[in-house]
C-alpha cells in the first residue's frame, strides 16, 4: 500500500502503543486518521509517509492532532492525474501552476 500512518502514543506508566495503517487512497487514510487520533488521551507523534517520504507530522493529542490534520489535508497539494504522486508548486513566467516531479506533468493551478 502506498500510504501509510504511524501513531506513537505515549502512555504513562505503560510504555508506547504504536498504531500503523495503511492504505491505498490518500483521504481514505487521512479519514481513518482522524477517527484514530480522536481517541487519544496522551501526548502522540502522528506520522503520514508516502511510500518512504515524509508527508506530515504533529505531536499533540485528541482534537489538537485532529484538527491540525485536518488543517494539513486542506493545504496539502493535489495529486498528479497521471502518476499519483504529490504535486509541486511551480512559476514560470509568472504563470502559477503545479509540476510533478515523477512525470513531469504541468497544470496550471486554478484562480
Amino acid at each position: 500500500m502506498r500510504y501509510r500512518m504511524v501513531l506513537e502514543e505515549t502512555v504513562e506508566g505503560a510504555g508506547t502503543v504504536i498504531t500503523r495503517l495503511s492504505e491505498h487512497a490518500l483521504d481514505e487514510l487521512v479519514e481513518i486518521a482522524r477517527i484514530a487520533t480522536l481517541r487519544v488521551e496522551f501526548c502522540s507523534r502522528l506520522t503520514v509517509f508516502d511510500r518512504n517520504a515524509v508527508l506530515f507530522t504533529v505531536d499533540g493529542s485528541g482534537r489538537q492532532l485532529v484538527d491540525a490534520l485536518d488543517e494539513w489535508a486542506v493545504a496539502a497539494p493535489p495529486l498528479c492525474p497521471e502518476c499519483g504522486e504529490m504535486l509541486h508548486a511551480a512559476r514560470v513566467a509568472s504563470v502559477v501552476g503545479w509540476c510533478c516531479a515523477g512525470c513531469g506533468y504541468r497544470a496550471e493551478a486554478q484562480q
